[in-house]
């Protein structure tokens, strides 16, 4: 009893706190112009120079405007450039943003070092999405021979240092649940994409595994983007809304969370359970989801996953984890009963993509000699390629019946892969396989390059002698967006190595072979690590639904069927999985302590109130793969997960042993026989399941039923309403 006033009397509290906060905010206070620089390199459109030759040359350049910006004023295009001293001063440079002409300019012996020229963007042109800049050059010098399109005399460079200074304004959120994730994740990677998660004070592994689910969702939908996650409790909120980062995310049950009657959602709290503003209980046992603008700042979005019980608050996150579920749901409040289990049918981590899919579109490149189209792919900064990359080259060129030494050359991070010749045949729409061979790829950032050599026939030549004029070139060739990636993922040994994470330790690319097994009591560091970790798994996964599960040891216990394959977080004395397996691990501890145990080739110092994480890779007894998170504090264990997710130094972790002692230092050993560190594997394929459609009747029958009690009780209050003026009439 005395727990349960002194819960109350907290509650209260952070309520009467919540109302002070919401007082203090200010009227207006988020509707400012803002103004940002970007490089062309910042922006992805350039890794470097861009260097270009030709008479009438045509250069397309790319960025993202970001769905939620409303731009404000004239943003402005500040570019770069050096050009050749030997050009005429009839040569010039056209600027056009999408499809409008802003400016030209003459290109003299003033500006061919260090030239520079700003061109004001209308607001009016600058649409969200994909935006197009187009620079038409006009090159030519007194001497030039009209028969010599390729002279190299005939340069232009634009500088990576180029930039654009965009004016905006923040738009007022607008979340649909239907369009989850994008709200959380921006349609560009101009913006920083920060969420933070709201949990309850001691969440149960289950609101923790509805966490992970949602995160994972986030990574798997921000692909090559980055998305930050931050943490606060329901106190923090109250205490200072206007301090979270990004976008907020509440996940817990009904019963935990207080915040979920003050939120302008559509329901009361009463008792620890939701009901509809009519009083109306919602169905029992069913998830819960709402969409919003955050009370305390219109510009965020706020999703909140609840229930009336922990199955319910993951059957909701689940939901939010397939695509084809979250193409059903309404806009702004959904009511689910169940979620088919998810099933992959992905046999292997093989993941295909099109260059739409990183913010591309179809691009053309004009003129003669050699002509580049360049394309940032962040794809192997979270993937490991572990063979030859397929590509499918979906492109377009000028026809002519002569196209004698022609030709398209692609190059990987400045390395040529690959010719194809240009004639009559591919000129209309043509599909070309290539092999990029995987050595190629790099960790972080990589570059393909599209060189095109377009040489004119000769009569073409002699019909335009007069090619000082400014004539537009009929030499182009187009590189459409879906052209096709196809990249062989996974690990690259059969050994078990902490250097092959995650592929050989998640099974299933929907992760439903994996589980994440927490420490016996309440642990919030480890909650929010292992709710940061499976948003950097959602990177790696290529399927429909997610199926991450998260227990404590006691939970694990009592399951008929465990997961095939299990990490384990925490320290030793705190969770009695790793205790049980202590002596099978490349480090093992001292019985009933967190001391390490000394062993040869490991360097041991003192480790009382030492910070130590370890990373340990095991087989259990059937042959499937165990990770262990460990150490001596929760610092080490932070200190080590963290190291499992830093895509560049991850490869240099060969063992089954890895140990840090500071934040990006760690070090790796193989201890046990590599003989004892070969998985077993399944060769059965993985059948699809076929998924019921009782979602789509579930939350429609709950929506009919809603609907229909709001517009009866709607009826009967407009009835007594009239049957009273009537009275007193």
């Amino acid at each position: 009893m005395k727990y349960s006033i002194e819960k109350n009397l907290i509650s209260i509290l952070i309520v009467l706190t919540f109302l002070a906060s919401t007082a203090a905010i200010p009227v207006g206070k988020f509707a400012q112009e803002q103004s940002n620089v970007y490089t062309f390199q910042e922006l992805g459109i350039l890794s470097g120079d861009d260097s270009f030759k030709g008479i009438n040359t045509v250069k397309e350049y790319g960025f993202q405007w970001p769905s939620i910006w409303e731009p404000l004023g004239s943003s402005t295009l500040t570019l770069k450039f050096s050009h050749a001293k030997a050009l005429s001063e009839r040569s010039s440079i056209a600027v056009e943003v999408n499809g409008t002409l802003l400016t030209s300019v003459e290109l003299t012996s003033a500006n061919s070092d260090t030239g520079e020229m700003t061109v004001e963007i209308p607001k009016e042109l600058l649409v969200a999405g994909y935006n197009r800049v187009r620079l038409s050059l006009y090159l030519g010098y007194e001497s030039f021979d009209c028969m010599d399109l390729d002279d190299d005399l005939l340069w232009f460079t634009v500088h990576a240092g180029s930039f654009f200074s965009f004016q905006y304004q923040v738009k007022d959120a607008t979340p649909l649940l239907h369009e989850f994730p994008q709200s959380f994740v921006s349609n560009s990677g101009i913006i920083k994409n920060s969420v933070t998660f709201i949990l309850p004070i001691d969440p149960t592994s289950a609101e923790v595994n509805a966490a992970a689910l949602i995160s994972a969702k986030l990574g798997q939908y921000a692909n090559w983007r980055t998305v930050d996650i931050h943490f606060a409790s329901e106190a923090d909120v109250q205490l200072n809304a206007n301090a979270i980062q990004g976008n907020i995310i509440l996940v817990g049950r009904a019963d935990h969370l207080v915040l979920l009657n003050n939120l302008n959602a559509p329901w009361t709290l009463e008792d620890g359970k939701l009901k509809e503003k009519d009083g109306t209980a919602f169905p029992e046992n069913s998830g819960v989801l709402w969409s919003g603008q955050f009370y305390a700042d219109a510009k965020r979005a706020i999703l909140v996953v609840t229930g009336d019980s922990d199955a319910a608050v993951v059957k909701a996150a689940k939901a939010l984890t397939r695509d084809s579920i979250l193409a059903q749901l309404p806009d702004t409040l959904a009511v689910v009963g169940q979620v088919p289990e998810s099933v992959s049918e992905q046999e292997t981590f093989t993941a295909t993509f099109t260059l739409e899919k990183y913010s591309y579109r179809d691009v053309t490149a004009w003129g003669t000699s050699e002509q580049s189209i360049t394309y940032a792919l962040p794809f192997a900064s979270s993937w490991k390629v572990m063979d030859d990359v397929s590509m499918r080259l979906h492109f377009a060129h000028t026809d002519f019946s002569n196209l004698d030494e022609s030709y398209v050359t692609v190059e990987v991070n400045g390395t040529p892969a690959g010719t194809i010749a240009l004639s009559s045949k591919n000129a209309n729409d043509a599909w070309v396989d290539l092999v990029l061979p995987a050595r190629l790829f790099d960790f972080g950032d990589n570059t393909i390059t599209i060189l095109s050599n377009i040489n004119l026939p000769d009569a073409y030549l002699d019909s335009r002698y007069d090619c000082l004029e400014d004539n537009t070139t009929a030499a182009w060739l187009v590189i459409y967006a879906d052209t096709e990636f196809t990249v062989p993922l996974g690990p690259s040994t059969d050994v078990l190595s902490i250097n092959e994470f995650p592929y050989a330790f998640i099974g299933s690319s929907d992760l439903s072979d994996f589980g994440v097994v927490l420490p016996d009591q309440p642990n919030v560091s480890i909650n929010e690590l292992v709710i940061r970790l499976s948003e950097f798994l959602g990177h790696y996964l290529n399927s429909e639904g997610i199926g991450l599960r998260i227990y404590n040891s006691a939970e694990l216990a009592s399951l008929s069927e465990k997961p095939s394959h299990l990490m384990l977080i925490g320290i030793p004395t705190q969770n009695s999985e790793i205790a049980k397996i202590n002596d099978r691990l490349p480090q093992s501890f001292e019985a009933g302590t967190n001391n390490p145990v000394a062993q040869e080739g490991i360097v041991q110092t003192d480790t009382k109130n030492a910070d130590i994480g370890y990373l340990e890779a095991l087989l259990d007894v059937n042959g499937n793969p165990i990770l262990v998170a460990t150490g001596t504090t929760d610092q080490g264990i932070i200190w080590a997960v963290n190291a499992l997710m830093d895509t560049t130094n991850i490869k240099n972790l060969y063992g089954d042993l890895a140990l840090t002692r500071a934040e990006g230092s760690i070090s790796s050993a193989m201890i046990q026989d590599t003989e004892k560190l070969i998985p077993v594997s399944d060769e059965k394929p993985i059948q699809p399941q076929v998924e019921k459609n009782e979602l789509a009747l579930w939350i429609g029958i709950v929506f009919a039923v809603i609907t229909f009690a709001v517009v009866v009780g709607k009826a009967i209050d407009e009835t007594v309403k009239k049957n009273k003026a009537r009275k007193h009439g």
